[in-house]
């Protein structure tokens, strides 16, 4: 489905032979417009996703994500950059598989991704630039899921290194603006 800057839908028959997909099926949006209308993911068959990009979308607001409880087999969401605020914690909430999250600078702060279920489950969390990220890094302290986090350095105090030294199986910590890093943090 395509849809053109006057919001009408065009359609356009594909034909071919059927073949097995190794791989799960990712959406990644780029275009600012399509994702302005709530029934963006009405438009696509129900679980039909195992991951979504949107990042560095600035037309994805909470809106968008209306439907995102129908593509129950995502695992990955990407939401880098987008305008969503804690109002889309139900809709996270309704992954049963997410265990890939970037909310880096979007609406969400720490306090709001302590309601996420499966915070503590996710394998990849990206939440460099979220206000609080200090709540977050003290409730997933020692995870052992958690193979890749990305936050940033403001505001990180010495508790914060502590925790980051628990996660026994991190093998990529990205750590934005780190020009404020001292030898003693490390």
């Amino acid at each position: 489905y395509l849809m053109d800057r006057d919001k009408r839908i065009k359609t356009k028959d594909i034909r071919g032979s059927m073949f097995r997909m190794e791989q799960p099926l990712q959406l990644d949006v780029e275009d600012m417009d399509i994702v302005q209308d709530p029934n963006f993911f009405l438009r696509f068959n129900d679980n039909e996703f195992s991951g979504v990009r949107f990042r560095f979308n600035a037309g994805v607001t909470d809106e968008t994500l209306t439907y995102l409880d129908r593509q129950k087999n995502i695992k990955l969401l990407d939401l880098k950059s987008c305008k969503v605020t804690s109002r889309i914690l139900d809709k996270l909430n309704s992954l049963p598989e997410l265990t890939f999250l970037s909310v880096t600078r979007t609406g969400l702060t720490g306090k709001d991704l302590l309601k996420l279920k499966r915070l503590k489950k996710l394998t990849t969390l990206s939440m460099a630039h979220l206000p609080g990220q200090s709540k977050v890094l003290a409730d997933i302290k020692g995870s052992p899921l958690l193979d890749t986090l990305e936050i940033s350095a403001e505001n990180l105090s010495e508790a914060d290194f502590k925790c980051l030294g628990s996660f026994k199986n991190l093998r990529r910590l990205w750590i934005k603006d780190a020009g404020t890093i001292t030898d003693k943090d490390l």
